[in-house]
């Protein structure tokens, strides 16, 4: 990420995506199943 004047940052990033059969499963579950995919994942201890 660039901060200005040519000072750059990391920027610790993890995109997630999901594919579903929407015929089979609702969006607004599998929206809710990502998002604790996503808690989980920042909450996560090495």
């Amino acid at each position: 990420k660039e901060l200005g004047d040519g000072v750059y940052a990391f920027v610790p990033y993890l995109g997630l995506s999901l594919t579903y059969d929407h015929r089979a499963l609702d969006g607004g579950e599998a929206t809710r199943f990502l998002k604790q995919i996503a808690t989980e994942i920042e909450t996560l201890e090495i």
